[in-house]
């Protein structure tokens, strides 16, 4: 029998997960080589690492990486349109890096957070500009040479639709030379450049898309390493290997551009029972996103792999901080709340162990995470704690506690499990669940509210998150707090000159420090193939790329 070994591979923002041997297997994508979820959960001081080329595991000489002719995998949300530009969508951001290529990629360990993929080199001009060198090599693969031209035309093209609210902040993307384009932004606020770099404009050729009799809605013409060749609305999409890709030059092609298959069927199953029956009978090598409640069916078969990733949302609660609110002026009555609160206990009760206990206010994955933060203490689960905060913090413990949160299944198993948490320490609690519309209105007004549990999405940069905390014209913070200090350094943070790690870490501790947010914990999302695919590759949204992925000698669809 072949050794069992977990190989992880993090590129900055991307997530290589790596399997070779023979079992059913659960196995979380950020763990060190060899530990399984669950062992992890229960070490809870295990390291997360986040080192981009370095290998964690031994490796199988037996099992080596192959070329796939044909594979299959399902998605699990419908695709509007293959437009580079249009409204994002969760069927479109799943297919977007297959289709087309982006100036770069989050890289946490580049100077810049960047490495690139179209992208030869940048360097920031000022706070507001951002000047990039394409390659003099970039062809499309109708043979259409890529120039800065182009890149010119996709910003501010992509600014002109309007289909983004980052659109906005978009002043100008002028042509310098050749092949290098200066960037400009009317804001100089953290990340926004670089998130227009990295996952909101693909890049195409202006003479591609305007030959395009659709816009390119159907009919792709890019610089991806794949081609396009059928597309069924709302059922199929077919993509083939480009045998004349542009980057001829192996050690220089991106981790998102690899095509480890020779031809991708993607299948649009919507219905997310489908999903793992397509799996089972064959129609589908690959199933991504895949719901927890189907992954348990193939964690212990050995003709499957499952693959747990941390999810870039994570689940958090705040509190109401206004004048006359029921946590004003009282950290150490927040504190109490939060140390009464066993995130393991949530993380087991609500995700089955799929899920990871969070240290601050954002995800570990983010470029400006600080990995310290990690064995920092954040209000472990400590129930005499709690208890001699909640009297030293004076507190009227005769009111009941109003917990809001947006009417879903897991809100709803988060919050009765906070209820029941809190009330060990003496404190009774109404829950008070409504839908998104109403939700969204009372969640800014204090008379309706004492804590908020919400989740968030965290991709990029933990200081984007800033933003919750900052009071802006009648848009209060989501703790309804008005606390100066904080407000000056959400602000620094927010600033590229600000945004140092010193800031960033006296950002952290002071909300920390005064409890205005408690993050609980980060979900996992789940990908499942058939056991002779060793590895996957997601990018920093988490979804899958199948050309990506590695296949072995085994594999044949």
């Amino acid at each position: 029998m072949k050794k069992k070994v977990l190989a992880l591979f993090l590129a900055g923002m991307m997530t290589v997960t790596m399997l070779a041997g023979c079992g059913g297997k659960n196995e979380d994508a950020d763990s060190p080589a060899g530990t399984t979820q669950s062992e992890q959960q229960e070490e809870k001081e295990e390291e997360q690492l986040n080192t981009a080329g370095e290998i964690m595991a031994e490796t199988d000489s037996e099992v080596e990486a192959a070329q796939a002719g044909e594979v299959s995998t399902a998605i699990s949300y419908d695709v509007s349109n293959l437009a580079p530009w249009s409204s994002a969508t969760s069927g479109r951001l799943s297919l977007m890096q297959t289709l087309y290529e982006y100036l770069a990629y989050y890289d946490s360990e580049s100077d810049t957070g960047l490495s690139g993929i179209l992208m030869k080199e940048c360097e920031r001009i000022d706070d507001f500009t951002m000047r990039v060198t394409i390659y003099d090599t970039i062809y499309d693969s109708a043979g259409n040479h890529l120039t800065a031209q182009d890149v010119a035309f996709c910003f501010n093209t992509w600014a002109e639709m309007g289909n983004s609210v980052k659109c906005k902040l978009l002043d100008s993307c002028s042509v310098v030379d050749e092949y290098t384009v200066d960037i400009k932004l009317n804001t100089d606020s953290v990340g926004d450049i670089e998130n227009m770099m990295c996952g909101l404009v693909p890049i195409v050729t202006q003479a591609a898309y305007e030959s395009s009799d659709d816009e390119m809605i159907e009919h792709v013409v890019s610089t991806s390493p794949y081609i396009v060749t059928d597309y069924v609305e709302g059922s199929t999409l077919t993509v083939e290997k480009n045998e004349n890709y542009w980057q001829k030059d192996e050690s220089l092609i991106s981790p998102f551009s690899l095509a480890n298959a020779d031809k991708i069927t993607f299948h649009i199953v919507t219905e997310a029972s489908q999903v793992s029956t397509n799996l089972e009978t064959n129609v589908v090598d690959i199933a991504a996103n895949m719901s927890s409640a189907e992954v348990a069916r193939f964690e212990a078969d050995d003709n499957y792999n499952v693959f747990a990733i941390a999810g870039s949302n994570f689940h958090w609660i705040t509190f109401n901080c206004s004048e006359g609110g029921l946590f004003y002026n009282n950290p150490e009555f927040r504190k109490a709340i939060c140390y009464a609160i066993d995130a393991g206990g949530i993380v087991e009760g609500v995700f089955n162990g799929g899920a990871k206990v969070s240290k601050a206010y954002g995800n570990p994955e983010c470029v400006d995470y600080n990995r310290a933060w990690d064995s920092e203490e954040y209000y472990e689960y400590n129930i005499e704690k709690a208890k001699e905060l909640l009297a030293s913090s004076g507190a009227d413990t005769s009111q009941v506690i109003r917990i809001m949160y947006p009417q879903t299944s897991v809100n709803k198993s988060m919050a009765q499990i906070i209820q029941s948490y809190l009330l060990e320490i003496g404190l009774n609690c109404e829950l008070l669940g409504y839908e998104s519309a109403l939700y969204q209105t009372y969640k800014t007004e204090a008379g309706e509210w004492d804590i908020i549990l919400d989740e968030k999405q965290s991709v990029d940069y933990v200081t984007s998150l800033a933003s919750t905390l900052q009071v802006s014209g009648s848009t209060p913070a989501i703790c309804l707090v008005e606390d100066e200090k904080l407000q000056e350094l959400v602000s620094l943070v927010q600033s590229n000159e600000g945004h140092t790690e010193e800031n960033i870490n006296a950002y952290m501790s002071y909300i920390k420090d005064e409890c205005y947010v408690y993050a609980i914990c980060q979900a996992n999302i789940y990908h499942v193939t058939e056991s002779s695919i060793n590895g996957i590759v997601t990018n920093f949204k988490g979804w899958l790329l199948p050309g990506c992925a590695v296949y072995t000698e085994d594999f044949e669809r």
